[in-house]
């Protein structure tokens, strides 16, 4: 959400997600000649909430600054049950890790030549308070503080160029750095963390600019690719893990120029069977509206 409140001068405010935990394991056991199962399911994840100012001078730089708070909350939970046996209770318990924390992001936008603009961006590291709660038996059960720690999000740069090339095709490439060794604190992260880059490039172009023109050929397609490196590393082979993928899209304007619709997909791959002893194929969809208030 952008608010403007001076010639040249905006105020903005985002809220996005920053990670997200999914995961369910099944560990069967024997103990003392009973059959255990013992499952761990976990989620949620982290979310940051920003808010901003931004400036330009005569079209020619901008810069914004934003302070970031880093909020969220990563349940597990924990069961045993005994498959073969009736008279053996099913035991659960819970684990909250509930994390907050602040960062500082700037970034400066110039253009450098008539059709071309170069932007770079930094955002701090944020040291953020981690408190782990537990519950026995059920989930309606007070919570009870058992540890606060530290756990820490990586700072980062990023640094893009994008030049109108056509008055129908743009061109666009990006980098980005982030130190996620600097948050790792026992010495199994540090091990296996990983610094990360990931490097992207892309056109936008449109069939037509005829006033004229038929629909379809006023809508703005797109295609790129990138490539970089995870934040973590393999295992049992412990190497960093590689990933890469293509990417199109396809512009939807509403009418009035009160928007767009933007459908997006990507397909690509993750890890390397030689390297990291296994590997995967990705694909996902997005649709992003946006909107335009007059």
């Amino acid at each position: 959400v952008v608010l403007p409140i001076a010639k040249g001068v905006v105020l903005g405010w985002g809220l996005s997600p920053y990670s997200k935990t999914d995961i369910n394991i099944l560990t069967p056991n024997i103990q003392n000649d009973v059959q255990i199962n013992d499952t761990m399911f976990s989620f949620g994840g982290i979310n940051v909430s920003s808010a901003g100012i931004a400036a330009t001078y005569k079209e020619v730089i901008r810069v914004g600054f934003s302070l970031n708070y880093n909020f969220g909350m990563i349940q597990e939970e924990w069961k045993r049950t005994f498959p073969d046996n009736d008279e053996l209770l099913t035991s659960k318990y819970f684990i909250k890790k509930k994390y907050k924390g602040y960062s500082n992001t700037l970034g400066i936008l110039a253009r450098i030549y008539k059709n071309t603009t170069l932007g770079i961006g930094y955002t701090t590291k944020s040291d953020m308070e981690m408190s782990t709660y537990v519950l026995s038996g059920y989930i309606t059960n007070p919570e009870k503080l058992l540890i606060t720690k530290t756990a820490t999000l990586p700072s980062s740069w990023r640094i893009g160029i994008f030049s109108e090339l056509r008055e129908n095709l743009n061109a666009g490439m990006d980098i980005k750095f982030a130190q996620w060794e600097d948050a790792a604190r026992q010495p199994k992260e540090k091990e296996m963390y990983n610094n990360t880059y990931r490097f992207g490039a892309g056109l936008r172009y449109i069939l037509s600019s005829r006033p004229n023109a038929k629909y379809y050929e006023t809508l703005p397609l797109s295609a790129g690719f990138r490539f970089g490196t995870l934040y973590y590393k393999s295992y049992p082979k412990i190497n960093p893990v590689f990933e890469k993928a293509v990417t199109f899209g396809i512009e939807l304007p509403l009418k009035r120029e009160l928007g767009s619709i933007i459908i997006s997909f990507e397909y690509g791959l993750r890890g390397d069977k030689n390297k990291n002893g296994w590997d995967e194929n990705f694909m996902s969809v997005g649709v992003l509206l946006i909107g335009k208030i007059k």
